[in-house]
């Protein structure tokens, strides 16, 4: 299910350029490197073959994993000390947790000494009094000599400790399936142009990717040729994101779930993973917020050989895990030493490639844990609404209709929808205005308008006024995850004069406004009407949709007909769509005997745009009267 919020990014300013990673602010609000945007560029078996060597820091997400096990065992009377070797991939999620297969932990070993065959249990010892004590985890590396040389030091990365690993508790050690397990860090790691997290697939898409036969790029450090060679050097290969139908003869005695599994490789062989990768990385290029990112969508499980005609590889599908993956990786707060686990839904949509017009949640659970997502976070999410099915609208028709210009601390700006509710006030959503830190966006406001062609070129007014804002104010209980009180009051910094352009919208009468369902209602914006463009529209369009109940909306798990409204038409071809976020509902009434425009809610977010059987939610407003007027 693809939920898209409502507002639409149209340009990125000021960011800074680190080994070919685009970077964002921080914390404190300086612009630096340690910051808060994901997915930077920079199998029984698997490893890299067919790639080449990665440039330095070019994936900082990626972690080199080693485990080290010193065990006993007494053979013919005699005490011995052996030592057990691993290596394994992950991927770095947010500041404290990461992401890898559970096949790296193998919970039995079995050896050959001296012509006899040895099976020891993988548990904790007079060595090792935690699993956690077993693994070693370097991130910023990509040249990992010194470490296989036994150095202490990381070279330029870091090492890092293993607070918990935490195994999905559904994981076939027989068939790899669920092969998916976290590790999560004692202590938060800070980001620099050699670490940064890497963005997670978008909760709400299901099978994402939704496409096959598109290019994959797998990396690690596991063996690279026929030979049995280990790199110093972090490998990239690129392959194909192959039908399910491709894997079928993978291992054909092995149990296989292609609603928690994806195949990858190329069909003619000479491109794979192999030993020593189990673990790493997955990646496909899409867009979060018009920029190109790697989305995290597979991990390295097992093969057939490495690199075989006809044998691609098998990788553990990350959106099929992300719940469990929220439930359990660490709420990060750099104010706080203990370690909270919050459900926060990862990740990241954006448009998929030319497919789906999506928006990619950056990872945050905090996957941008400073507070702050990006979008892989919580900083730029792309929700999808636009006026789909409708016509233009009337000038003038819609006076108390306001066109936004929303700028971040980075200057990134978003166009939105919002409403004038009197002469300094309007209400739009809370997800049209992302908080970083402590930081909250400006906003320029376009009154007046039906044409914003020249606000979209950035000539300026032509045909309304234009007014900056003096504040902002996000209703505190806003949730970023499920877009539950989805509303904000933006403050402006002077009054503006009614005229026949420039009109105030009428406040619903009650919280539960209007009491009846099946109503026509009235939907404004200047969204996108095509659901795989994510551009505005100049002139301001206007559509009729149906006002529903919730079992309309039951496809969307974090409904609440209490403070949300849910409205569309079911048989599909009418929506708000992407661009609209922010923007009323309409609903008319009489008002003292005359027919007025009462605004009944704020388009916050929708499974697609205008699809058959999926109304788009909308904030009530109703319900959040009183805060209105405590607050303007």
């Amino acid at each position: 299910m693809e939920i898209f919020l409502k507002f639409l990014l149209v340009s990125l300013a000021n960011f800074l350029v680190v080994s070919s990673q685009v970077v964002k602010n921080c914390k404190s609000g300086n612009i630096r490197y340690n910051c808060e945007e994901c997915g930077m560029i920079r199998k029984k078996t698997a490893r890299i073959i067919g790639g080449k060597q990665a440039f330095d820091s070019e994936w900082p997400s990626i972690a080199y994993v080693t485990l080290r096990y010193n065990f006993d065992l007494e053979i013919n009377g005699q005490k011995n000390l052996f030592l057990y070797n691993r290596t394994c991939a992950a991927t770095l999620i947010n500041k404290r947790t990461l992401i890898t297969g559970a096949s790296c932990y193998e919970k039995q070993i079995t050896f050959t000494y001296n012509s006899q065959v040895y099976t020891v249990n993988v548990k904790p010892n007079n060595y090792h009094p935690t699993i956690e004590s077993i693994f070693n985890v370097y991130l910023g590396v990509t040249n990992i000599g010194s470490i296989r040389n036994g150095k202490k030091n990381a070279g330029l990365g870091v090492k890092v400790n293993i607070e918990k690993f935490i195994m999905h508790p559904d994981y076939s050690e027989e068939n790899r399936l669920n092969d998916i397990a976290i590790l999560r860090l004692k202590s938060n790691v800070e980001y620099s142009n050699r670490i940064q997290p890497a963005c997670l697939p978008n909760s709400q898409i299901k099978n994402y990717p939704t496409k096959t036969n598109i290019p994959v790029w797998a990396g690690g450090w596991g063996v690279i040729n026929s030979r049995g060679t280990y790199p110093d050097t972090l490998y990239v290969v690129q392959m194909s994101l192959l039908p399910s139908a491709r894997c079928s003869l993978v291992l054909p005695s092995m149990l296989k779930n292609w609603n928690t599994q994806i195949c990858a490789g190329v069909m003619a062989g000479g491109k794979d993973t192999c030993k020593g990768d189990n673990g790493a990385p997955l990646f496909i290029k899409d867009k979060i917020n018009n920029v190109e990112k790697y989305v995290f969508v597979g991990i390295t499980s097992y093969g057939e050989s490495c690199a075989k005609k006809n044998r691609p590889g098998i990788y553990t599908k990350v959106s099929s895990f992300l719940n469990w993956i929220n439930e359990n990786s660490a709420f990060v707060n750099d104010n706080q030493s203990t370690v909270k686990t919050t459900k926060q839904p990862a990740i990241i949509s954006s448009t998929f490639s030319s497919t789906t017009s999506s928006f990619l949640k950056n990872m945050c659970f905090d996957g941008f844990d400073d507070g702050f997502c990006d979008e892989c976070g919580k900083t730029f999410k792309q929700p999808n609404v636009k006026i789909v099915g409708g016509i233009q609208a009337v000038p003038n028709s819609w006076p108390s209709m306001v066109f936004i210009k929303v700028f971040t601390v980075f200057n990134t700006q978003f166009y939105c929808g919002a409403t004038l509710i009197n002469r300094d006030t309007l209400l739009t959503a809370a997800h049209c205005l992302p908080k970083y830190g402590s930081f909250l966006p400006t906003v320029k406001a376009y009154l007046g308008y039906n044409d914003v062609s020249y606000v979209l070129k950035g000539f300026g007014t032509a045909e309304g006024i234009e007014v900056n804002s003096q504040s902002v104010k996000i209703h505190p209980e806003y949730d970023e995850d499920t877009f539950v009180n989805d509303i904000a009051i933006i403050k402006l910094a002077k009054q503006v004069q009614f005229n026949e352009k420039i009109q105030p919208a009428c406040l619903p009468s009650s919280r539960t406004y209007p009491d009846k369902i099946n109503l026509p209602v009235y939907a404004v914006g200047w969204g996108t009407t095509d659901p795989n463009v994510s551009k505005n529209i100049a002139i301001l369009r206007n559509v009729k949709l149906t006002l529903y109940g919730k079992e309309s909306c039951r496809t969307y798990t974090d409904f609440n007909i209490d403070i949300q409204i849910c409205a569309g038409e079911l048989a599909g071809g009418k929506d708000t769509c992407q661009g609209d976020s922010g923007g009323p509902l309409f609903f008319k009434d009489n008002y003292n005997n005359e027919e007025k425009n009462v605004l009944l809610g704020i388009t916050s977010y929708g499974q697609g745009c205008a699809l058959k059987n999926t109304p788009g939610v909308y904030t009530r407003v109703g319900n959040y009267l009183t805060w209105i007027r405590q607050n303007i």
